[in-house]
């Protein structure tokens, strides 16, 4: 019941990245960075109330607040993918 967007960002340099997500309300979008400073947009999820830990998004009187993290996943079961996050912030701006 909530949305899915699947996107792709090809010619992924090698190498330290950075990924952001913004948070207004309800809506995430996602950005990487090779230096923290310039940043490019990857995609945008309009509505995220599925994220909530109630499990409830038809009922948004128990909605107490939408999750935000970071995992890895392979695009295939063939091809082990894997990632090391060595920091995550939480900015309140």
């Amino acid at each position: 019941k909530g949305e899915e967007t699947i996107a792709r960002v090809n010619n992924i340099k090698k190498g330290e990245l950075y990924l952001c997500v913004k948070v207004r309300n309800l809506t995430r979008s996602f950005y990487y960075s090779y230096d923290n400073k310039e940043w490019f947009l990857i995609g945008t999820l309009e509505n995220c109330i599925y994220l909530c830990d109630e499990g409830v998004p038809e009922d948004r009187k128990r909605h107490t607040g939408t999750l935000t993290g970071i995992y890895a996943v392979s695009d295939s079961p063939d091809i082990r993918t894997y990632a090391d996050f060595d920091f995550f912030d939480y900015s309140d701006i």
